[in-house]
């Protein structure tokens, strides 16, 4: 199998040998895969600089094995690099796709996703809101939408005034008590969260929960590494 040219992003690298490195991929064409970068820690390698986390590129790829060859990469039109919290919030993305996403099968709609977040990372502002609806979108993905657009029992949409609990398997349920429960969320932040708005901080709290409930199901209870780093990045 031969591939040209085709638009991806490095996700992780890691050493094989002494001069090489195993490639961890997401591609727009052919979603999450590994490709063989020979000699590409070498001083004098074409990839030197390139295969770097973040970086859009266009890849070339041969081979019927599980590992294909990396035969080309270029620079597409880039970002810019991220930094800090930014730089921290791209890892837990990728470590979401490399974790949930099965190899060889693409998700042409979450790549555009990724691409656009990459974009928001840029922006401190952007940070939180962007995590929250990536989470929402690779769930969907991958399987485990949350129906988050009416009440499963009444089935009227979704108020921004009116308070819901998110019943597993199901969907939202009108909250009529006055408890405070964490499994209990505002119609307001379920609608921006379905329609891909940013999010009010105000809702930033709840919907961080809510997704953060339905990942850990698929996650199992080996860590994110990039959210310890990121609570890390607070206490310094």
């Amino acid at each position: 199998m031969r591939v040209k040219n085709t638009p991806g992003f490095v996700l992780l690298n890691r050493p094989f040998g002494e001069t090489s490195w195993i490639v961890e991929v997401f591609s727009r064409e052919y979603g999450r895969l590994a490709l063989m970068a020979k000699g590409a820690r070498t001083k004098k390698s074409k990839y030197r600089g390139m295969l770097q986390p973040f970086q859009p590129l266009m890849m070339s790829w041969s081979g019927k094995g599980e590992i294909p060859l990396l035969t080309g990469a270029e620079t597409a039109a880039g970002f810019n690099e991220l930094l800090g919290q930014s730089m921290i919030c791209g890892f837990y993305l990728n470590e979401l796709i490399y974790r949930l996403l099965a190899r060889h099968d693409p998700h042409r709609s979450l790549f555009d996703q990724y691409t656009l977040a990459m974009d928001r990372l840029q922006n401190p502002d952007e940070l939180h809101s962007a995590l929250r609806t990536f989470e929402f979108i690779i769930l969907r993905e991958t399987g485990y939408e949350l129906r988050l657009d009416c009440d499963f029992e009444s089935g009227k949409a979704i108020q921004d005034d009116v308070n819901y609990r998110y019943v597993n398997g199901r969907g939202v349920l009108q909250f009529n008590g006055t408890q405070v429960r964490d499994d209990v969320y505002s119609g307001h932040m379920l609608r921006a969260l379905v329609s891909g708005k940013t999010l009010d901080h105000s809702d930033l709290g709840q919907a961080k929960h809510l997704l953060r409930v339905q990942l850990s199901h698929l996650l199992g209870r080996r860590d994110i590494v990039s959210r310890t780093l990121y609570q890390a990045s607070f206490r310094e």
